[in-house]
């Protein structure tokens, strides 16, 4: 079970829109995938550390909410959690393939769809933004700041694009 499962998962990264991926999120995908129907798949603690055992996967540094989430208590952490997750932001641990190196211009790559995938996931929000006035103005502030993130970034990618010609 195990083989074929981490065989899928390569297989699945390789072809897999994002080069590094959210474990929660790649855990999630292969569940749904129908190409996997037929392959076992472990509670979320199981898989990570099938991963973490398995030399062709290298994990990255996890990407963590805490910070926004600080002031809430554990009931409303989850469902902020559960929130993000809905509109297509995931936390927690990140993977990739070792054999995919992160060079300059793949690194460009890779920050502009996060960038545009956040602010696709923002858009999606405010649309289906509760008719709440303090959800909607902690949407509105999140969006201000994901702008000027937005803007930061632009930078980046400008500076390895130029690095790359």
């Amino acid at each position: 079970m195990s083989i074929n499962l981490l065989d899928a998962v390569g297989d699945f990264l390789r072809d897999y829109d994002e080069v590094v991926v959210s474990v929660r999120k790649l855990w999630k995908d292969l569940q749904l995938d129908q190409k996997f129907k037929d392959i076992e798949i472990p509670d979320f603690t199981g898989f990570v550390e099938m991963l973490k055992n398995d030399e062709r996967f290298e994990f990255m540094a996890p990407m963590n909410f805490a910070e926004i989430y600080q002031s809430l208590g554990e009931e409303k952490k989850k469902d902020r959690e559960h929130e993000m997750e809905s509109i297509g932001l995931y936390g927690g641990e990140r993977v990739k393939l070792k054999e995919t190196k992160l060079t300059d211009e793949l690194l460009a790559e890779m920050i502009e769809k996060s960038v545009n995938r956040m602010m696709n996931a923002l858009k999606n929000a405010w649309e289906k933004r509760p008719q709440n006035k303090d959800a909607e103005n902690r949407l509105i502030e999140i969006m201000r700041k994901a702008e000027q993130v937005k803007k930061e970034l632009d930078g980046v990618i400008q500076k390895l694009k130029n690095k790359i010609s």
